[in-house]
């Protein structure tokens, strides 16, 4: 792990317990590693936008970590600004890539080799420069100074135009040699060259989706041009794909259109997806061994309690009569409200002066609330089972 970068002499050092890493700059980028006296090559991760190269993690070397990453920053940023502006500006949009992956270091390696016609090639058809920066440094020689028709034939592509103006809607931040070379591989397939040419930009998740053979009769040029921003458009459609083989009753649209479409699937499929993993539930629970339930402890039962005393309301302010009788408790509200199958308990607590309740019995069983206004009882409501009206 690294333990102190330096830039000096156009060349940046980090060195670590076990030996040194050594990064060259502009105009011979170079890059090696000597660890235990032995030398080996090194690919390192490069982001001329954040002016940032990939030397390692780095640890404690008696200076704080802020400082340690201070000092990396001003050395990356001295690495960096040896780079001429107009190369910077040129590879600032392509890949960063790593130590393993494709990007902005072999493009730099190409640009400082072939210089003009490397950077034109950058501008003009990214995506044919970055097929290049991946080939033997011989062969790169002879073909910047073909055509571009000329390139793609000995790249393995058809020597075609049409295919040159595909390159040219594939925009440097979605370049990906994996799907680069897969393209190769299928660009004398017409069903997928015919979407490319009909989408305005083609993104990594376009080229993801079009190149996939079980994925592509299910799309529209519509849908590509829809889901084009999103990285993850292939893995949702491969995630609706997947649950429709474990729910076979909920049957895929022939065709994507939108992504309203994509997501209605995945709404049907989720509903379908969660049944049946119920019903395979139950059929493994009904043909396995029987549950058993261990009897629950019986708990000794506590000393019955003194009954709570029941409020008791104001008294009636108008005496009843053989067929209305005043409800006097709550235990009465609560039983003649069961009676006639009402709310009348939620009205105990207005129980008062100027506030009663009242039960009818004949010609016809009733709930009676009378109120007190302008120093007089008025009827306030007056209801019969179910709340129905009082003929």
């Amino acid at each position: 792990m690294t333990r102190i970068i330096t830039f000096d002499q156009n060349r940046l050092t980090a060195r670590t317990l076990l030996g040194h890493t050594e990064i060259r700059s502009w105009p011979g980028p170079e890059a090696y590693r000597q660890v235990r006296g032995r030398i080996t090559g090194y690919h390192p991760g490069l982001n001329i936008a954040a002016f940032d190269i990939d030397t390692g993690p780095l640890i404690r070397s008696g200076l704080p970590p802020a400082a340690l990453s201070a000092q990396k920053t001003r050395a990356c940023a001295a690495w960096i600004a040896a780079i001429p502006e107009p190369v910077r500006t040129v590879m600032a949009p392509f890949p960063t890539g790593d130590a393993r992956t494709h990007g902005q270091w072999d493009l730099l390696c190409l640009a400082a080799r072939f210089g003009v016609p490397a950077l034109d090639l950058m501008r003009s058809t990214p995506a044919l420069a970055f097929l290049l920066s991946a080939g033997p440094e011989e062969q790169t020689a002879y073909l910047l100074a073909q055509s571009q028709v000329e390139q793609l034939r000995t790249l393995g592509f058809p020597g075609r135009k049409s295919l040159v103006k595909l390159l040219h809607k594939i925009p440097p931040q979605h370049l990906d040699l994996r799907l680069l070379r897969a393209l190769r591989d299928h660009s004398r397939d017409e069903a997928v060259l015919r979407p490319l040419q009909h989408v305005a930009t083609i993104t990594a998740s376009v080229l993801a989706l079009v190149l996939d053979d079980a994925l592509r009769p299910r799309i529209a040029v519509s849908f590509l041009e829809e889901i084009a921003p999103h990285p993850h458009a292939a893995l949702w459609v491969r995630q609706a794909v997947a649950r429709a083989e474990t729910a076979p009753q909920i049957a895929l649209p022939h065709t994507f259109a939108t992504l309203s479409d994509l997501w209605a699937c995945q709404d049907r499929l989720a509903r379908a997806q969660g049944k049946w993993q119920q019903h395979q539930l139950a059929q493994t629970l009904a043909a396995g061994p029987p549950v058993f339930v261990a009897p629950t402890r019986r708990h000794r039962r506590s000393p019955r309690r003194t009954p709570r005393p029941q409020p008791v309301l104001h008294p009636p302010p108008l005496p009843g009569t053989p067929n209305i009788e005043p409800l006097t408790t709550p235990v009465a509200i609560r039983a003649w409200a069961r009676a006639m199958k009402n709310c009348m308990t939620s009205y105990i607590k207005r129980v008062g002066p100027s506030f009663y309740l009242y039960k009818i019995t004949a010609p016809e069983k009733a709930a009676l609330a009378i109120a007190h206004q302008h120093n007089r009882w008025v009827i306030a409501e007056l209801k019969g089972m179910c709340n129905q009206p009082v003929h």
